[in-house]
């Protein structure tokens, strides 16, 4: 058990989401420079917990109305499929189309990329008509994003473990060479393998001694998170384990339990801090909040 008793597990959960509660102004000032990273990671979060909450919804409402003023060549590409991501599974007011919404359809069409010369493609959302997709690939990591979200809005699932064996990453890992940022691109990897929790058991098709290496070396990584306090990392690499564990059996349970407490530590003092701080002095936190909801949500399921 994550936690003693189903008393505590709840109480938790109620104290995660007001505190998700109290950072959402942050994502509405869009006078802040990280204002579209923001927001896409609100998004991103939403569709992995597959329930946000309705001041969630409401605050990915503004960013989808702020988005369709603007021109399509202004928006990065990723934050329009995982827009379109977001309608396709949440069909709430603002954004839905039908006769509620008579804008829907436009709305829809506002959000789909149509430059770049990277690779092309068509995907389709909900039997509408199909949109030329087209879109600059910044690198080799970016592509294994933007080919996620396409398979995502075509609900075409395959398991893409051997296209991670094969990355440049996974080299990384087997050299025990990885550096901070590219620990994060090995827990995205991992985000983008489930197709963003979608379907965790493409974890089943790693071989025995793929499966082992990689649990290995995230437990090895979250040590060093533990060591070194470094909360944000810690949570991504918990979520990896979690995710992970919905479909193949993972031995290293001390040490993630470990980083489970010592997250759960943060949490609470992070709820004192924004009793006795400016929200603008603890923004850098946001990130680290919506991890924890995604965790909050696997443990859920895990129990």
């Amino acid at each position: 058990m994550w936690l003693s008793n189903r008393k505590e597990k709840k109480k938790w959960g109620e104290e995660l989401e007001q505190l998700l509660d109290t950072f959402l102004p942050l994502f509405s000032r869009m006078d802040d420079k990280d204002y579209e990273k923001m927001n896409a990671e609100l998004v991103f979060a939403s569709i992995f917990s597959k329930k946000p909450s309705e001041d969630e919804q409401g605050t990915i409402e503004e960013f989808f109305e702020e988005v369709n003023g603007r021109s399509i060549s202004e928006l990065d590409p990723a934050i329009l499929m995982l827009l379109s991501l977001y309608r396709q599974r949440f069909k709430s007011t603002g954004i839905d189309q039908g006769a509620d919404n008579p804008n829907g359809q436009e709305t829809y069409k506002q959000v789909i990329p149509s430059d770049g010369r990277s690779f092309q493609d068509k995907f389709s959302l909900d039997g509408q008509e199909r949109y030329s997709l087209d879109i600059s690939v910044k690198n080799s990591f970016n592509q294994v994003e933007l080919m996620t979200y396409q398979s995502m809005l075509e609900k075409k699932y395959a398991s893409r473990v051997e296209e991670f064996l094969r990355s440049d990453i996974y080299d990384r890992v087997k050299d025990g060479l990885i550096d901070r940022e590219e620990m994060y691109i090995l827990t995205h990897w991992v985000f983008y393998l489930s197709y963003l929790n979608e379907f965790p058991e493409f974890f089943s098709y790693f071989p025995e001694k793929g499966q082992k290496l990689l649990e290995q070396r995230l437990s090895s990584y979250t040590v060093s998170c533990l060591i070194k306090e470094d909360y944000d990392l810690l949570a991504e690499l918990l979520l990896c384990y979690l995710l992970m564990g919905q479909s193949v059996k993972m031995t290293y349970d001390s040490i993630f339990k470990k980083a489970f407490r010592q997250l759960y530590h943060f949490m609470k003092k992070l709820e004192e801090t924004t009793k006795s701080h400016e929200l603008s002095e603890i923004s850098g936190y946001y990130h680290t909040v919506l991890v924890l909801k995604m965790v909050k949500d696997l443990i859920e399921v895990s129990e």
